[in-house]
C-alpha cells in the first residue's frame, strides 16, 4: 500500500465506522465492531498504517496490503497474513 492511500482514511477521521478482520476465505475472524477513528498515521519504523481508536488503541495494517476503497467503505489485504482489514461508515440515523 503506497502511503498516499492514507489519504482515503482521512475520510473515516471522526466518523462512526464499523471494522472487521477477515481471514482469506472472507469469514469473519471477529465480528464488526463500532468504533470513531480519531486519527489516522505512520508507525514509527513506517512498515504499517495505524488507525487510532483513541490517543493509545489502534489497528495497524502493513503498508504493503492491496487496497480498495468506495463511497463508504475501505479494505486492505495483506497476503502475507491472509487477513482482510474492512473499515465501513456507520450509516446515520436520523430518529
Amino acid at each position: 500500500m503506497e502511503i498516499n492511500k492514507m489519504k482515503d482514511l482521512l475520510c473515516f477521521v471522526l466518523q462512526k465506522t464499523k471494522i472487521s478482520i477477515r481471514d482469506e476465505a472472507g469469514d469473519e475472524q471477529a465480528p464488526f465492531i463500532s468504533k470513531i477513528i480519531t486519527k489516522v498515521d505512520l508507525c514509527p519504523d513506517s512498515t504499517h498504517i495505524r488507525i487510532y481508536f483513541d490517543h493509545i488503541h489502534f489497528l495497524a495494517v502493513p503498508l504493503t496490503s492491496n487496497i480498495t476503497t468506495g463511497d463508504n467503505w475501505w479494505t486492505a489485504f495483506d497476503e502475507n497474513s491472509g487477513l482482510q482489514y474492512v473499515l465501513r461508515k456507520e450509516a446515520e440515523s436520523y430518529d
